[in-house]
């Protein structure tokens, strides 16, 4: 356990921060310290030694090595996967939801709906359901799941780590006087089922291939012939992309250093012409259950967002690591058909006003 005390002494600017951190209640510093999270020695190196994780001159892939939907083949693997239960359908609903004012996984869809039922119900047929949520969201997810009798023994809710919000001037942020908490990302997919021990007994069980979904991707459900590419073909990870809008931001996909790989569009050099990349990263993918997760040293980014009209930092890690450090092949998906995020409030509307 934390102790008050154990934090050694700082010089300089990090001397304020290190009385705030004494000042915390037990409780608050205990939160932070579940192993295969960001705690707070960890935190504080990150503050002390800034790494730079700068792409430079990432090369574009070529078109003939991603798969098109359009042409892939109707799988009966896929098929049988799912009816063997050998596939879990694992959503990402962590999210604070800073830009649309609340958690997203409890945003209201009309007529009783939210994103994160409409994903349960696009599982109903599955037996291994898990749901990646920040600790805080714990008891309203249930309670939610529970009012709609959607909570079954086939759901799995999950919790991922938490660490502090900083100000830009490495201190802690405080709201209402108290240290302010954030979900680390949807990187914690990873480390978060391995440590609850999910994983293992899936793959215990027989289970074979985790689907992963971000929540807030209405569209994004288990397709049997992406699902039958990945198994035939016997590749560690199958990662979605969409053509790309001139207005799209984010994840591109491109080649760095030989590895065709999704790279965030923040970690590229200021000399990246990233409007020569074609692909962007939907955050849906597929893995084979027992791949060596261990082997990960996964990256912390420094990352800005904006929380109650505040500036604040956070350190968060990212899930499309898996594709750098594993051998990952893309499929070319529709956009209508297979990503249509909700990201602000006008996509929120956009979405309940096309479903009347």
């Amino acid at each position: 356990m934390l102790e008050r005390g154990i934090v050694k002494k700082f010089p300089g600017f990090l001397s304020e921060l290190q009385q705030q951190l004494e000042s915390l209640p037990q409780a608050s510093l205990l939160r932070i310290t579940r192993y295969g999270g960001l705690d707070l020695h960890d935190l504080i190196s990150l503050i002390l030694e800034p790494r730079d994780f700068t792409v430079d001159c990432p090369d574009e892939v070529p078109q003939d090595e991603i798969f098109h939907y359009s042409e892939l083949k109707s799988s009966e693997s896929g098929q049988t996967l799912v009816q063997n239960n050998e596939v879990a359908f694992c959503i990402l609903a962590g999210g604070a939801g800073t830009r649309i004012g609340g958690p997203k996984c409890l945003l209201s869809l009309g007529n009783g709906e939210t994103l994160l039922s409409k994903k349960i119900r696009q599982a109903a047929d599955l037996k291994n359901i898990w749901v990646i949520i920040s600790p805080d969201l714990k008891e309203s997810v249930v309670d939610h799941l529970t009012e709609r009798s959607l909570m079954s023994n086939h759901i799995k809710i999950v919790e991922q780590f938490e660490s502090f919000r900083l100000t830009p001037n490495n201190q802690l942020f405080l709201l209402n006087n108290e240290a302010s908490l954030y979900p680390c990302g949807h990187g914690d997919v990873i480390p978060a089922l391995v440590q609850s021990e999910v994983l293992q007994k899936f793959n215990e069980n027989g289970g074979k291939h985790v689907y992963v979904v971000n929540v807030d991707n209405i569209s994004a459900n288990i397709d049997p012939d992406i699902l039958g590419l990945h198994h035939d073909n016997n590749t560690p990870v199958t990662c979605e992309v969409v053509a790309r809008n001139s207005s799209d931001s984010g994840g591109f996909l491109c080649n760095h250093m030989g590895i065709p790989q999704i790279v965030e569009g923040f970690r590229m050099s200021y000399d990246t012409d990233q409007s020569k990349f074609t692909h962007i990263n939907t955050n849906t993918m597929i893995l084979q259950s027992n791949l060596d997760f261990n082997s990960i040293i996964w990256s912390w980014y420094r990352v800005k967002k904006n929380y109650n009209g505040n500036l604040i930092i956070q350190y968060e890690r990212l899930l499309q690591q898996l594709t750098c450090h594993f051998k990952t092949q893309f499929v070319e998906v529709e956009r209508a058909r297979r990503f249509m995020p909700i990201k602000n409030i006008s996509d929120l509307d956009y979405i309940k006003n096309d479903s009347r």
